[in-house]
């Protein structure tokens, strides 16, 4: 089973995404929210892999960095983008585009999940900064 926490900031697409993702076998969606407060459920099931939104500002990043290496337990972040330029302006590896369909982000998620190491959001924090 893989646990997958939804943070986004627009309602509608959080609940469709959700909707979706639990549709698709072995997908579980453990938290779904427009902040990153909180990682973990109230029964304490930490996610495996974030779906974040591209347009939460770049400071909130540096906060989901710290909840993951203080917890021991980095999870995997896959970025939505809303739109195709952002997709291409962004250097981050794990990317999608909000418009995707269900067989791409079973794809993707699937993919991150079976790779070993994955770009940690801090690399991806520095050079947006470094940009801007």
């Amino acid at each position: 089973m893989i646990n997958i926490a939804i943070i986004d900031q627009n309602r509608t697409y959080r609940e469709s995404l959700k909707t979706m993702l639990e549709q698709i076998e072995g997908f579980r969606v453990v938290l779904i929210s427009s902040d990153d407060g909180c990682l973990s459920t109230k029964d304490g099931v930490r996610a495996q892999i974030v779906l974040f939104d591209y347009n939460i500002p770049p400071t909130r990043w540096s906060e989901v960095t710290k909840i993951a290496l203080a917890t021991g337990m980095p999870y995997k972040i896959l970025l939505l983008t809303m739109f195709r330029e952002e997709f291409v302006a962004c250097n981050y590896t794990d990317k999608m585009l909000k418009s995707s369909g269900k067989s791409e982000f079973e794809f993707q998620i699937k993919r991150m999940m079976e790779t070993q190491e994955s770009e940690f959001p801090d690399v991806y924090l520095i050079n947006l900064i470094d940009h801007e």
